[in-house]
């Protein structure tokens, strides 16, 4: 799938809409982020239940 800018939130976050395919795994590369500093800022439990349509915080790249 086609990727989907991100929209811009408040400060220097990014508010990112989960699109179908997509692995916080990729969605950690595809913003220069470490997996973890993901899971941790958007309070994920499990990794691999994420769905598509949810949105997730994305951290200023490191």
């Amino acid at each position: 799938p086609a990727p989907t800018q991100p929209e811009r939130n408040l400060g220097s976050q990014l508010v990112y809409t989960i699109q179908s395919g997509d692995t916080l795994y990729s969605i950690a590369q595809q913003f220069g982020v470490t997996l973890d500093d993901l899971v941790a800022l958007n309070n994920i439990e499990n990794p691999d239940s994420i769905r598509a349509g949810d949105q997730l915080f994305i951290p200023p790249p490191e």
